[in-house]
């Protein structure tokens, strides 16, 4: 035994409890326990040995691993103290009546003839003790950082409601998509419109069989105070929308306020909205709800010193590696798996689990949640959307079958008291919603919310926050979770797309990255743990992004190394000189001879018995996933409407059996647009070369894509990149060129 790992201990750790067990005998032999006893106290030098009595740190019966529980020892009287918990009461037994207990045999490691035999853990996976920030923000300019941050969530809440506005005004009146979004009627009442250009309607029913039924603007209309509308006159289609704030709402009667309107009452539209013969309707165009928390959740984090200092890079990470600490973790784990899972056991602060594709990143997280519960600890679990929340709870499982491996699955075990609470009403997981929708999150081991639904949880509420898809979500979503508990664990890939950004003018903006990227900037990639074995993909798949994206760190699993659909090759490359074209009104583009290959590569696919729902085509621009649908739409076979086709960020977080690849690109200028743009290229490249598991098909023109534009240097494009990878492919599948096509 290492005496070290006790130099620090103290019973006056928060974490350190008197050992609670029931006391029995057993057939191991006996221990004698005053010597083991004995031997701690001369150890350990926990600071509480007051009146001649010592607390005794007690290890795990068969591993002989350390833990946090201890027993009191008085020498004097060789007695020791525990809690009995058959009893449900503080008990002190004599040391010498009970060496062949279970409690003797959790003592027995102090004696050299066993601790010699204690298990410990390879070196090589402890995380180191402190972590130095590589880049730290100064004093007078933390404030600048915190609004920075802020300044995004204002420009993303302009872009939403811009973005509305437009889905509104770009729709014809009888659009059925439009009136499936009009809340109402509301019929305006005889108020005049005050100096806050206000004014009051009254929500009433269509049904003349309940006229008298019991309404309710938020329960029946979804109609919220701070929420924009639009209010639409139906019957005066001369009168252009009005932007409104919902300022006031009572059971059935709410306050409009108008926003840059003047609608006086002495206006056509301000006799229109007191007229009580009319009908009123409202279309949301901005719930600000979201934005408000985030905006909550960066002054609460500001204000706490400790949580500010960490991601300003004013303190050192820390944790606290313990080399007996060897896990047992409840799902199955690989070394790296196992490697990370010890990581974030011991972060004092934070961790960052990177996790490539197909690594089994959710597992990880599994065993981990299950661990810190094991240790007492209450756990948030947050995803920036509800269905990933609901992924990393329940995965594929059924309401009659639990999928291996998940949350859902172990707390479906008979030897397993796991509670768990899932926060939200939009979950659409019937397992997540069956199961735990109506746990209430006091008291729960697990609660389970998205990064937004967590604001509703005071600072610290947990002792620990897991963020899955940590790289997807914005820095501010994810200071909501940071906000709600003391320690966060960030699982991710930044190697994959950043955050989405509803405002065009942030995209690729250094503003952009993640909570989980600004880390990495700030402390370097040594507080990220990397997973290495994929178990999605064919490893001549894996080949080209494991050189180029991950290092050539990723090993291929046994299992799925040589996966491949019967008859086909796992990889083809086809080179393809086509017409690239703008889409009429708008600047994305598409290829017809790509969308006419990617349509036949579908065909051969469902030719050899692959399912439509197998199999996915990804193209570069949504010009061509409309151009690719129409061409799918002349395929003659079984399954052709069960075939994804869409952008490469719509894909990302996904899988199919078979991929197909459209890079769209193709012109005698080598103009390659966003595909080559170093940062945010390589980025969109990766996400689709890593959807297919058994057959990967990447459509595009190697000239065009791999030559820098005219006039660019070869540092402002990655146009190497593709080059590198036509090579790869014919290196590892077949290429074929179509130049005349």
């Amino acid at each position: 035994m290492d005496e070290s790992h006790f130099e620090a201990w103290s019973r006056y750790d928060d974490n350190n409890q008197l050992l609670k067990l029931s006391l029995t005998q057993t057939d191991k032999g006996t221990v004698d326990v005053v010597a083991a006893c004995e031997r701690a106290v001369n150890i350990v030098d926990d600071g509480w040995a007051m009146k001649d009595l010592y607390a005794v740190p007690i290890f795990e019966p068969d591993t002989g691993r350390p833990t946090n529980r201890y027993v009191r020892y008085h020498p004097q009287d060789q007695t020791i103290k525990y809690y009995d918990s058959s009893k449900n009461l503080p008990t002190t037994v004599d040391a010498t009546d009970i060496t062949d207990t279970n409690l003797a045999h959790r003592l027995k490691w102090w004696l050299p003839e066993y601790n010699d035999n204690i298990e410990t853990l390879d070196e090589s996976k402890l995380p180191p003790e402190t972590i130095a920030p590589i880049d730290t923000i100064p004093e007078p300019d933390i404030g600048k950082w915190f609004g920075d941050i802020r300044s995004v969530v204002d420009a993303e809440r302009d872009a939403t409601l811009t973005a509305r506005k437009e889905a509104y005004n770009s729709q014809p009146a009888s659009q059925p998509s439009r009136d499936s979004r009009l809340t109402g009627p509301l019929q305006p009442t005889d108020h005049e419109i005050n100096n806050q250009n206000a004014f009051s309607a009254i929500l009433i029913t269509e049904d003349p069989d309940e006229p008298e039924r019991d309404l309710d603007l938020r329960d029946d209309a979804g109609i919220f105070e701070d929420n924009h509308y639009y209010v639409v006159c139906e019957d005066a289609t001369d009168l252009d929308p009005i932007h409104v704030v919902a300022t006031d709402v009572n059971t059935r009667r709410l306050r409009l306020e108008a926003v840059n309107n003047d609608v006086h009452r002495h206006s056509e539209v301000g006799q229109y909205l007191t007229d009580t013969t009319n009908q009123l309707w409202l279309y949301q165009i901005l719930n600000p709800t979201p934005f408000d928390r985030r905006d909550a959740a960066i002054r609460s984090v500001k204000a706490s010193h400790e949580k500010r200092d960490l991601l300003t890079g004013n303190t050192d990470i820390e944790f606290t590696p313990n080399k007996y600490a060897a896990p047992n973790p409840a799902v199955d784990l690989n070394d790296s798996q196992e490697r990370a899972l010890i990581w974030a056991l011991a972060a004092n602060d934070c961790v960052c689990i990177h996790g490539p594709p197909g690594t089994g990143k959710t597992r990880t997280l599994t065993a981990y949640i299950k661990a810190a519960v094991d240790a007492g600890q209450q756990v948030l679990v947050c995803a920036h959307s509800n269905p990933a929340v609901d992924n990393l709870l329940v995965g594929d499982s059924t309401l009659t079958n639990p999928e291996e491996g998940t949350l859902h699955a172990i707390a479906e075990r008979d030897d397993t008291d796991l509670t768990i609470a899932r926060v939200g009403r939009n979950s659409t997981s019937e397992v997540a919603q069956g199961y735990y929708g109506a746990t209430p999150p006091s008291g729960a081991d697990v609660v389970a919310a998205t990064t937004n639904g967590a604001a509703e949880f005071d600072q610290d509420t947990f002792d620990v926050a897991v963020v899955d898809e940590a790289t997807q979500a914005s820095r501010a979503g994810t200071l909501i979770a940071y906000d709600a508990a003391e320690k966060l664990v960030l699982a991710g890939d930044h190697k994959q797309l950043p955050p989405f950004s509803a405002s065009d003018d942030l995209l690729g903006d250094e503003q952009r990255p993640s909570l989980y990227e600004a880390l990495l900037n700030r402390y370097g990639n040594d507080i990220a743990v990397m997973l290495t074995k994929q178990y999605r993909m064919h490893k001549s798949i894996a080949a080209f992004p494991n050189e180029q994206f991950y290092d050539g760190m990723l090993e291929t699993a046994t299992r799925n190394e040589s996966w491949t659909l019967d008859g086909l090759e796992p990889l083809l490359g086809i080179n393809l000189v086509g017409d690239e074209q703008t889409r009429s009104g708008g600047h994305s583009k598409l290829n017809p001879q790509e969308g006419e290959a990617a349509a036949q590569q579908v065909s051969i696919l469902l030719q050899q018995g692959v399912p439509g729902s197998d199999i996915g085509v990804i193209a570069a621009y949504s010009a061509q996933v409309e151009h690719i649908k129409q061409e799918l739409a002349t395929v003659e076979a079984d399954g052709v409407d069960d075939v994804s086709v869409d952008t490469v960020d719509a894909f990302q977080g996904s899988e199919r059996e078979a991929i197909i690849v459209s890079l769209v690109r193709s012109n005698a200028e080598n103009r390659s647009g966003f595909l080559t743009v170093p940062e945010e290229g390589p980025r969109r490249l990766n996400v689709a070369l890593t959807r297919a598991r058994k057959r990967l098909v990447v459509v595009g023109d190697w000239e065009t894509l791999g030559t820098p534009a005219d006039g660019k240097q070869s540092d402002e494009s990655c146009a190497d990149l593709y080059t590198a990878l036509a090579d790869a492919i014919d290196e590892h599948g077949r290429i074929i060129s179509q130049p005349d096509r």
